[in-house]
C-alpha cells in the first residue's frame, strides 16, 4: 500500500515418533511471522520482521546412543564425536527481530541487517569434557539463550576496463550467543569481513577475493579457541554459448592462495582436520 508493503505468515507442524526401544512422542509446533517494508525515499528501504517460531527436537537429538553406556557409545562418523540424545527434550521456541536498511541505484546495491533472537529451551550439543578413548562426548541439552548479530553486503559497479565491466563486492557478518547457565553458545563462527573484485567481458569472467576472519575466543565450554585467518581466492571462467539455452562453462580456480591454516570454529573436526590448504580446481560444466 503506497510506500509500505506488509506480509503475514503462519505455519503448523506435527511430528510423531514411535521408536522400538523408547517411548512414543509427538510434538505440535506453531510459528507466526509479520514484516513491514517502508520505502521512505526512492532508493532507500527500511524493513522490520518479527517472528515467533517453534521447532520440535529431531530423532538424533532425542535418541542418539539411546540405551548405550560409556565404553559402548557409537561415534558419529561425519562429526568425529559421540553424540548422546536426551529423551526429555521439548520443543524450542524463538522470538526473533530483524531490522534491515537497504539502498540501490544504478551503481550500488547494499543492505545492512541487525537481528536479535530470544530462545526458550534452545537445543544444542554440550561438550561434557569427557572422552571415550580419544573421542569427545557431547550431550544434547536445552537452555534459554540469546543471540545478537549483524551482516552487511555492498555491490558496486566500479566502471569499465578493457571494454569489460568491473565490480566490487564488500561483505561481513558477526554473531554472538549467550546461554542462560553455561556461558557462550558453543561453536559459533567468528566475525568476518571480506571483499571480491570482479571483471566480466563477453562471456569471460575473473575474480579475486579476500576474507578476513577474527579469532574465536568465545568458543563455549570445553571447546578450543580458533585463530584468526586471511583467505585469498581467485578464478577465471569462460562461458561458450551454443544454440538456445545450451552452453559450456570452462573454469579455473585457485583456493587459499596463501596456504593459510584455517580452523573452522563451527566444525567438530577443527582440531584434527583444518580446511583445505592451497588447491587448484579446473573443469567444464555443460548446461542443456
Amino acid at each position: 500500500h503506497g510506500d509500505w508493503m506488509y506480509e503475514l505468515g503462519a505455519r503448523y507442524d506435527y511430528s510423531g515418533l514411535s521408536p522400538d526401544n523408547a517411548k512414543d512422542q509427538s510434538f505440535d509446533s506453531l510459528s507466526f511471522s509479520a514484516s513491514a517494508l517502508w520505502q521512505f525515499m526512492p532508493q532507500w528501504r527500511l524493513g522490520l520482521a518479527l517472528s515467533q517460531s517453534e521447532r520440535a527436537p529431531v530423532v538424533e537429538e532425542l535418541l542418539s546412543n539411546n540405551g548405550n553406556e560409556l565404553g559402548d557409545y557409537v561415534e558419529h562418523v561425519a562429526s568425529g564425536v559421540i553424540e548422546i540424545g536426551a529423551e526429555n527434550l521439548g520443543s524450542e521456541q524463538a522470538n526473533n527481530v530483524d531490522l534491515t536498511l537497504s539502498f540501490d541505484n544504478d551503481t550500488v546495491d547494499a543492505y545492512i541487517t541487525v537481528f536479535y533472537n530470544d530462545f526458550q529451551d534452545y537445543i544444542f550439543l554440550k561438550n561434557t569434557g569427557e572422552t571415550q578413548g580419544e573421542v569427545q562426548i557431547l550431550e544434547y541439552a536445552q537452555q534459554n539463550a540469546e543471540f545478537f548479530g549483524a551482516e552487511f553486503e555492498i555491490k558496486m559497479n566500479v566502471g569499465s576496463l578493457w571494454r569489460g565491466d568491473v565490480s566490487l563486492d564488500l561483505f561481513g557478518d558477526s554473531i554472538s550467543g549467550e546461554l542462560d547457565r553455561d556461558g557462550d553458545v558453543p561453536r559459533l563462527p567468528p566475525s568476518r569481513i571480506g571483499s571480491r573484485l570482479n571483471y566480466e567481458r563477453h562471456g569471460f569472467a575473473a575474480f579475486v577475493s579476500v576474507l578476513e576472519a577474527a579469532k574465536q575466543d568465545k568458543p563455549g565450554n570445553n571447546e578450543a579457541e580458533t585463530d584468526s585467518y586471511t583467505r585469498w581466492d581467485m578464478g577465471l571462467s569462460y562461458r561458450l554459448a551454443f544454440v538456445d539455452t545450451r552452453d559450456a562453462l570452462f573454469f579455473l580456480r585457485v583456493n587459499n592462495i596463501a596456504d593459510e591454516e584455517i580452523r573452522n570454529a563451527s566444525s567438530y573436526l577443527r582440531d584434527i582436520a583444518p580446511e583445505a590448504g592451497r588447491s587448484i580446481e579446473s573443469g567444464v560444466r555443460f548446461n542443456f
